[in-house]
């Protein structure tokens, strides 16, 4: 599986990993971010590694699903997005408002705004 496939799974389980199974989420962990071979979470779930396998297969599929029904991470990026080029148009307008003598007091309230705009995008 390539880097990129890998981080989408990462992606979708950080939003929909708590609708899977107990069992399916132990598997996913120790598959993906434990770096646990098949063999080794066999070993540990007392299972076989065509069963660890078919469950990861299983959680991949039913995380790609929950993105087709719900979109919340495909609506999360899209509001990322929204948020910097609101912020960007934002500073541009600050800058132009320091240049002016007139303006600077509104272009520092402005700043702190955005200020904390962007503590709302690092959340």
């Amino acid at each position: 599986m390539d880097l990129e496939k890998r981080l989408e799974l990462a992606r979708l389980y950080d939003f929909y990993g708590p609708l899977l199974t107990q069992r399916q989420q132990e598997v996913f962990d120790l598959y993906y971010f434990q770096d646990y071979s098949l063999a080794e979470i066999a070993q540990v779930a007392g299972i076989t590694r065509q069963a660890v396998h078919d469950l990861l297969q299983r959680s991949s599929r039913q995380l790609e699903q929950f993105e087709m029904r719900l979109g919340l991470v495909r609506r999360f990026h899209k509001q990322e997005s929204d948020l910097r080029a609101f912020v960007d148009d934002l500073l541009e307008i600050k800058n132009e408002m320091e240049a002016r003598a007139d303006c600077r007091q509104l272009a520092h309230r402005l700043g702190a705004m955005i200020e904390s705009l962007e503590s709302i995008g690092e959340m």
